[in-house]
């Protein structure tokens, strides 16, 4: 059942930083925002931020990446800009080989809209390779990217569509290269305004997908806001949606950074709609079993007026700590983190900084159990400064380290700061799309009649399409090992069944012995139908 868990809070007063390590503040002449940290393999840190003139500027909106040692000093910056177009990340993600991996937007082939970018940076800092998704005259956005074994996963917001295709996912090769992209809420007219919010890659090897949006079942205006998790496998079929609250009518939205604990139950920040004790959102997590069912929420403090909860993170299997932002009535807004356990029944929330605007973007747990958050902030209609702190499980800000590690040893040269652009990216334009654009994904078979034989010509790219509890997911593949073709009679049995692989584009088949009559080709991928289509032979 879910509850309240009713507290009595403290706010710490703010530390008075000129006295210590932290927090550290970048700043430039023009307006700085800070959006995600890393922690790297050599107990830096690596700080993804944007410099921001706005439209109105004199110069372009660029990608700027600060490497700092454990205590925040600078060690190198990587800028990514032109001054022809916008360039910003929102994610960055550490990699295997001691690189990173950022998703965001560029203007670079379309100055009045963003396009979809990732890139990929070695252990000195080095553009690998670059991507960009573009699609004419609508502004798509790169939202969170993720590792796995074989590829990165991104998930991409209002891509190819800026009224209903709002949340994707997309799969990349080590170099680049599209696998495979999926688009959720699709011919469900229930579903309402939903965004894309977070991504995280399960121990399974799947995903969990985080959205909000209205939900009605009548496919009119009525629907109330919500949570919305979706679980798939290792292969990106869905396993459970779940839009969180339904059944007891809990309003929430922006279920951010979820993480999973020892026995599989999922967790994310949340913020929740409520009207009593007075009406406004308040900081809040949710809990959701490994089924997908509600499990509880816990709110972190009541009666404010607006609030949000940006990142969570487990400090110990039964606590969580978390980044929040929030107001009370007549309040000027303040920013903090929230500890809590599992079950909210102890609830420490400590302010940082107030009387700011924005909010803390990212935050990451390091190797001794600290948190580092990032934010851009201004002060008094100040320039917006990038403020960095770190803090432990206190909730104290952390000391200095006296013998910090040593640094970019994968590197054989030293790192030097410089300026890259996007030259040289792969460009994917024009992309097919399964809803106004079918027969670019469907079989085709000719001659038809057939006599002796006829060919099956097989689409450039597959689409699968699925639905579960409402929502109609579809699948784009653009690599993929084998499929099987298939040739069923009449009567229901199969009489040709070949793997195809991924090279072969038409397969020849011979029908000189088959009865005459109608026959179905279906194309079968990780067991899902991909393609179809009728076949006549005649004697």
């Amino acid at each position: 059942m879910l509850r309240v868990v009713f507290f009595t809070w403290v706010i710490l007063l703010t530390i008075n930083s000129m006295a210590q390590t932290w927090p550290r503040i970048f700043g430039v002449s023009e307006m700085a925002w800070g959006y995600d940290i890393i922690e790297t393999y050599d107990k830096g840190y690596i700080v993804l931020s944007q410099v921001d003139p706005g439209w109105g500027g004199t110069t372009k909106m660029q990608a700027w990446l600060i490497k700092t040692d454990i205590n925040g000093n600078t060690l190198w910056e990587k800028r990514v800009y032109h001054p022809s177009y916008h360039n910003a990340f929102n994610d960055v993600t550490i990699t295997s080989d001691g690189g990173c991996i950022m998703i965001g937007s560029t203007t670079r082939l379309d100055l009045s809209a963003f396009d979809i970018m990732f890139m990929k940076l070695n252990a000195c800092g080095e553009k690998e390779w670059c991507t960009i998704l573009t699609t004419p005259d609508i502004s798509d956005y790169g939202l969170k990217v993720q590792p796995v074994v074989d590829g990165y996963i991104g998930l991409l917001s209002y891509y190819t569509d800026d009224i209903e295709k709002r949340v994707w996912t997309i799969k990349l090769d080590n170099y680049g290269n599209i696998v495979w992209r999926k688009v959720y809420f699709q011919d469900d007219p229930g579903y309402r305004n939903e965004q894309a919010c977070d991504l995280m890659v399960t121990p399974d090897g799947g995903l969990l997908v985080t959205a909000d949006g209205y939900y009605d079942p009548q496919g009119g205006w009525n629907g109330r806001l919500r949570s919305i998790l979706i679980k798939t496998d290792s292969f990106g079929n869905e396993e459970w949606i779940t839009r969180w609250g339904e059944n007891v009518n809990y309003r929430s939205f922006f279920p951010a950074y979820p993480q999973i604990d020892q026995q599989g139950h999922y967790y994310c920040g949340s913020t929740h709609y409520q009207m009593l004790p007075v009406e406004g959102y308040v900081p809040a997590f949710i809990h959701t079993k490994p089924d997908g069912q509600d499990a509880g929420y816990v709110d972190l403090l009541t009666g404010t007026e607006s609030a949000i909860v940006t990142t969570l993170h487990f400090l110990y299997p039964d606590t969580l700590i978390m980044a929040c932002g929030w107001n009370f009535p007549l309040h000027d807004y303040s920013q903090g983190v929230a500890k809590s356990d599992t079950a909210g029944n102890h609830i420490q929330v400590k302010t940082l900084i107030d009387s700011v605007s924005n909010t803390f973007q990212g935050s990451t747990l390091t190797f001794d159990n600290k948190m580092v958050l990032v934010g851009g902030f201004s002060k008094l209609n100040a320039t917006s400064d990038v403020y960095l702190f770190k803090i432990n499980s206190n909730l104290e800000l952390d000391s200095a380290y006296t013998a910090p590690p040593t640094y970019d040893s994968l590197c054989p040269h030293p790192i030097v700061s410089d300026t890259m652009d996007l030259e040289g990216c792969g460009i994917y334009t024009s992309l097919p799309d399964p809803i106004h654009q079918p027969d670019v994904f469907k079989l085709k078979a000719f001659p038809v009649p057939a006599r002796d034989r006829f060919t099956i010509q097989l689409p450039e790219q597959l689409l699968a399409e699925s639905s579960m509890g409402g929502l109609t997911i579809n699948t784009v593949y653009h690599q993929w090992d084998k499929t099987t073709l298939q040739i069923i009679d009449i009567a229901g049995r199969i009489v040709f069944d070949k793997a195809v692989y991924y090279n072969e584009k038409e397969v020849v088949i011979n029908c000189s012995a088959w009865p005459a009559g109608f026959y179905a080709a279906r194309l079968l991928y990780k067991n899902m139908k991909v393609g179809e289509v009728k076949v006549m032979v005649v004697m």
